[in-house]
C-alpha cells in the first residue's frame, strides 16, 4: 500500500512540485503496509537481543522554530555543554596532542576550544565547520565570507536549544497526566544522549544525530490492551533522534525530528511504535528536500525544512516517516538446523546499526547498509517511501524479497530455502560465523560502516570488519579493494568530489587510505601526515567539506584528546 505522504516521489513527476505537503498524484492518507516488527516483542531489539548482533567493539562508536528550549533548566550538574563558552573547553584529564606541521593540512583540537572526543565532523554549504562532541555537545567553527575558518570553536548544549528528546501527545500524554506537546524528558542531559553524528546542510545549518538512552529501542510497550500510563518511560523511548540546527545571531535555532509512528499508521502496531532512537549517519538530499537517518533497527526520512511539530502525532504529513529495514529472521540460539527450527521464543529480527547512508546522485534513491543487510531503497523510483518498503525492501522472501536484501559478506545460509519444510531460515549464530571461528562476535555479519554512491548504479561499501567492495544495484560484487587499504577495519567512507577518489577511515589506527574510483591505491595518510599519536588513534569520521576540503575526525585514544584534520591540497 502507498502512504498518503508521498512528497519525495514528486521529484520525477513533471507536474509535481517539490514542496512540503504536496503529494504526487493526490490521494488520501492510507495506512502503511504491515510491519515485520509486529509480534516480535523484546526479541526485535537490535542491540544485543537480536540473535547476538553487536557493534564488534565499535565505540558508538519548544514549540517554535526560534530554538528556545522547552524543557526548563537542564539537569543540574549534567555535562550537557551548557551555553556557548567562547571556546573555553579544554582536554580535561586527556592530554592535548601537539599537532605536526604538514603541507596542505590544518589541525584543530581542544587547544582551539574543540571537544575532547570527536565523534563526527562536517561542513555546511557556507564552509562552517561542525563537530559532534559526544556528551560535550555540538561544536562550531565559523567561516567568513571567503570560507576561511576562525580557528576557534564555540560550543552548544541543551541550554542553547539542543533537543535530544521528543514530545508527548494523545493517549500517551493523557496516560502520563500531562498536556499535549509536553517534553518527554524534563531533565535532559547530553551525558545520557550524546551528539554522535553531523551532516552539513545549507549555509549555517547542520543536521545532528543523537545516541538514545540505554535500551531505548525496547522501552515502548504501547498496545490497545494496556493502560497508556503503563506504556513505558517516555524519557527513555523518546530519547535521542535528531535535530536541524541553524545559526541565529550568536546562537542557534533548533528543529527536532521526533522519529516515531503514531496511532493507526502500522496495522499490527495500532497504538504506534517507537523503535529508532540512535542516529549513526545522516544524509541530506537538497534536490528532494529530504534528510535520511540511519539508526538502530532501521532507517527513516524527514522533511529537510520541517518546522517543530510537538503536537504532530506521528501521522502522514508529520515531519518524519519511519521506518523500513532489510531485516531477516534470526535465532538467538543455535538449533538443530537439519531436523528442527528455532524455538518460537528465541526468534528475532536481524536488523541493526545502519551506518551506510548515501543518496544516489542520479536517481536520488538511497543506499542503506546495516550490520546485517544492505539495500537500495528506491523511494523515488517507485514513487514513495512505503512503495519502496512494500514492493522491495520488505517483500517476503518467498515472493522474491531476497533480491533486495543483500548479504554482502555472506552468511553460511540464505534467509530462504524453498526445499525445507519450513522455508523460513532462522539464521542462527553458527550460520553467521566462519567454520571454526573463535570470534566472540559473528564474523560474517556485514557490519557496513559507510557507502559512497556513484551515478552509474554502483556504490562502494565499507565494513567495520571486512574492508571495501564495489557493488551494483542488484547487490552483486564488482570489485574488492580491501587489499589496497591500510587495514580492513574501516570506520567511515567518503567521496572527494574533485576527483571521485575514496577516503577510507581506519577504525583501529592506520590513518586514512585514499583510492581512486576504480579502487586502486592513491595514497595512505599515516604517521608522515598526522604524526605518531594521531596516526595511532581511531579515525571516527571522514566527510567532504566546502571549498574542496576533506575533513577527518579522530577519536580520543590512549589518554589523548581527539582532533580534526582538514586537507586542502590536490
Amino acid at each position: 500500500m502507498r502512504s498518503g505522504w508521498r512528497w519525495i516521489g514528486c521529484l520525477l513527476g513533471a507536474v509535481c512540485a517539490i514542496a512540503v505537503g504536496i503529494a504526487c498524484g493526490g490521494g488520501e492518507a492510507m495506512i502503511p503496509p504491515s510491519s515485520p516488527d509486529a509480534g516480535t516483542g523484546s526479541g526485535s531489539s537490535s542491540s544485543g537481543s537480536d540473535g547476538g548482533v553487536t557493534d564488534a567493539g565499535i565505540a558508538d562508536a519548544g514549540t517554535t522554530d526560534a530554538g528556545t528550549p522547552d524543557s526548563g533548566t537542564p539537569d543540574a550538574g549534567a555535562t550537557d555543554g551548557g551555553t556557548a563558552d567562547g571556546g573555553s573547553a579544554d582536554a580535561g584529564t586527556l592530554k592535548t596532542i601537539s599537532f605536526p606541521t604538514t603541507a596542505a593540512w590544518d589541525f584543530y583540537g581542544p587547544q582551539n576550544g574543540g571537544p575532547q572526543d570527536v565523534r563526527d565532523v562536517t561542513m555546511d554549504e557556507g564552509g562552517n565547520l561542525w563537530v559532534a562532541g559526544g556528551s560535550e555537545g555540538l561544536f562550531l567553527m565559523r567561516a567568513d565570507s571567503t570560507g576561511k575558518l576562525s580557528g576557534q570553536f564555540e560550543k552548544f548544549g541543551i541550554g542553547d536549544g539542543l533537543h535530544p528528546y521528543g514530545w508527548l501527545f494523545g493517549e500517551a500524554a493523557k496516560g502520563m497526566g500531562v498536556a499535549d506537546g509536553t517534553p518527554a524528558d524534563p531533565h535532559p542531559s547530553l551525558a545520557a544522549t550524546p551528539v554522535i553524528s553531523v551532516t552539513g546542510g545549507p549555509a549555517g545549518t547542520v543536521f545532528v544525530g543523537y545516541q538514545g538512552k540505554d535500551r531505548c529501542e525496547d522501552a515502548w510497550s504501547g498496545d490497545q490492551w494496556t493502560d497508556p500510563s503503563k506504556w513505558g518511560d517516555p524519557s527513555v523511548y523518546k530519547s535521542g533522534d535528531a535535530d536541524r540546527v541553524t545559526l541565529s545571531g550568536n546562537g542557534i535555532s533548533v528543529v527536532h525530528y521526533d522519529i516515531f509512528s503514531g496511532p493507526g499508521m502500522v496495522r499490527e502496531e495500532i497504538k504506534g511504535r517507537e523503535k529508532l532512537c540512535t542516529i549513526y549517519r545522516i544524509a541530506w538530499d537538497k534536490q528532494t528536500n529530504s534528510v535520511w537517518f540511519g539508526g538502530n533497527h532501521g532507517f527513516a526520512m524527514g522533511k529537510a525544512d520541517a518546522p517543530n511539530a510537538p503536537t504532530c502525532d506521528g501521522q502522514a504529513g508529520c515531519p518524519v516517516i519511519e521506518h523500513s529495514h532489510p531485516a531477516i529472521s534470526g535465532c538467538k540460539v543455535d538449533y538443530d538446523y537439519t531436523n528442527g527450527s528455532c524455538p518460537s521464543n528465541q526468534t528475532a529480527w536481524l536488523t541493526d546499526r545502519y551506518s551506510g547512508v548515501a543518496v544516489d546522485p542520479a536517481t536520488h534513491d538511497v543506499w542503506m547498509g546495516g550490520a546485517n543487510r544492505t539495500t537500495l531503497f528506491r523511494a523515488v523510483t517507485l514513487g514513495g517511501f512505503w512503495n519502496a518498503a512494500d514492493q522491495q525492501t520488505e517483500l517476503p522472501a518467498a515472493s522474491g524479497g531476497m533480491a533486495f536484501r543483500w548479504d554482502l559478506w555472506p552468511d553460511r545460509v540464505p534467509e530462504y530455502d524453498p526445499t525445507r519444510g519450513d522455508p523460513i531460515v532462522y539464521v542462527m549464530p553458527l550460520q553467521r560465523s566462519s567454520p571454526g571461528s573463535k570470534e566472540s562476535n559473528h564474523d560474517l555479519d556485514d557490519l557496513v560502516s559507510g557507502i559512497v554512491a556513484f551515478g552509474d548504479q554502483t556504490a562502494w561499501v565499507s565494513s567495520f570488519a571486512h574492508g571495501l567492495i564495489r557493488i551494483d544495484s542488484n547487490g552483486s560484487r564488482k570489485t574488492d579493494a580491501t587489499a589496497n587499504l591500510t587495514t580492513p577495519f574501516v570506520n567511515a567512507l567518503a567521496l572527494d568530489p574533485r576527483d571521485s577518489s575514496l577516503w577510507a577511515a581506519m577504525t583501529w589506527g592506520g590513518g586514512v587510505s585514499r583510492l581512486n574510483s576504480s579502487g586502486d591505491k592513491l595514497a595512505a595518510y599515516g604517521k608522515e601526515t598526522f604524526g605518531d599519536l594521531l596516526a595511532a588513534a581511531p579515525v571516527s569520521s571522514v566527510q567532504a567539506g566546502a571549498g574542496g576540503r576533506m575533513l577527518v575526525g579522530f577519536s580520543a585514544s590512549s589518554g589523548y584528546a581527539g582532533a580534526i584534520a582538514i586537507y586542502k591540497g590536490k
